[in-house]
């Protein structure tokens, strides 16, 4: 029945199971969180959240998750990509704002395809990316970020 050393300090008895009440060490305590899983040292850069340190001035909270993504993909090498970069997130995170601005828009299947589809065509046009390296994922990464953060871009 109880599983590890069985002693009843340890708030299992093998006679009669684990006593009421009783947890072991990493299991979730009342706020629902396991001990063990919280990192010991960090916490504080954890919970400021990210930064812009490559000073791009795009919103850390809002754009930065949509520019990062895009600047592991990007395939360019010009010396004003990252310039276009920037001025391609702001563009896409406003584009994302206005197509799911709609009511309902995030239960309707058929209209964030439409988004995706909408994406693809602003990377394409934008000349950073490869077309055959994956901008379908791309944009689908992309939505993916609109809707984890949906409630930031309204």
């Amino acid at each position: 029945m109880c599983r590890g050393p069985s002693s009843v300090a340890g708030g299992c008895d093998t006679a009669r199971g684990p006593r009421p009440g009783s947890r072991p060490a990493n299991a979730p305590g009342p706020t629902g969180r396991r001990k063990d899983f919280l990192p010991a040292h960090g916490l504080d850069e954890i919970n400021a959240g990210r930064t812009d340190d490559d000073n791009t001035g795009l919103d850390p909270v809002v754009e930065l998750p949509f520019h990062d993504q895009m600047a592991e993909k990007m395939a360019s090498s010009a010396p004003d990509a990252a310039e276009r970069l920037v001025a391609l997130t702001v563009s896409l995170v406003a584009e994302v704002r206005r197509i799911t601005g709609a009511v309902g828009f995030w239960d309707n299947a058929t209209k964030q395809d439409e988004l995706r589809k909408a994406v693809k065509r602003l990377l394409d046009r934008s000349d950073l990316f490869a077309y055959d390296a994956g901008l379908d994922e791309l944009a689908v990464e992309l939505v993916a970020i609109a809707k984890a953060n949906q409630h930031r871009l309204t």
